[in-house]
């Protein structure tokens, strides 16, 4: 059972895993920077938040850990982002039965 308190279990339980995916979020991005995961996948949209024309490039690409899955938008969903979402929806579920 995984029972989750605060953002900072929450952080500190996503830095655990060997193998990391995450959503455009600074949130994860950092919970992943931070991890010793082997593996790290992130989307990187072509246009808007998180894409290189952003004020801040959050690509990682000086790290073998880092897969980058391009999206053709920043608001169509890549398959990473939905396994996300729906493990998130699930974990919710979990976490609020417990």
């Amino acid at each position: 059972m995984v029972k989750q308190t605060d953002a900072y279990d929450s952080f500190a339980f996503i830095r655990k895993f060997s193998k990391i995916i995450i959503s455009n979020s600074s949130f994860y991005w950092w919970a992943a920077f931070l991890s010793k995961a082997k593996t790290i996948i992130y989307p990187l949209p072509k246009k808007g938040y998180w894409s290189r024309d952003w004020e801040i490039d959050l690509a990682v690409d000086d790290e073998e850990r880092y897969q980058m899955i391009s999206c053709k938008s920043a608001y169509k969903y890549s398959l990473a982002e939905k396994i996300i979402n729906s493990n998130a929806k699930l974990l919710r579920k979990i976490i609020n039965y417990v």
